[in-house]
């Protein structure tokens, strides 16, 4: 029941949408953007959505392993290769190298 009401409801809005968007006589008088109420919902939860934040273990977990993780990651790799290629060169052991 509730899926055929929103079906019809989707159906009358992208109607109206298309009725709007391509009259003909709309294009002579250039009345700018046909107002989308979904898009202005979208809008409106884009603005207010850091009224509605709470901090829980899953986003601070992702957060850390978005931002902070590929940095750790990085060094560690970065410093052990510095340690194994670089130390044997330093101290005598293997080829100078091109660069």
């Amino acid at each position: 029941m509730l899926e055929r009401k929103r079906a019809a409801l989707r159906k009358a809005l992208r109607t109206e949408f298309i009725r709007q968007r391509y009259h003909p006589e709309a294009a002579a008088v250039h009345r700018g953007p046909v107002f989308d109420v979904a898009m202005k919902r979208w809008d409106a939860m884009k603005a207010t959505e850091h009224q509605y934040y709470y901090p829980t273990f899953k986003n601070m977990s992702l957060s850390f392993a978005i931002s902070i993780l590929p940095m750790i990651l990085m060094s560690v790799f970065v410093v052990r290769r510095k340690v194994t290629k670089t130390h044997p060169r330093s101290i005598g052991f293997g080829p100078e190298p091109f660069f």
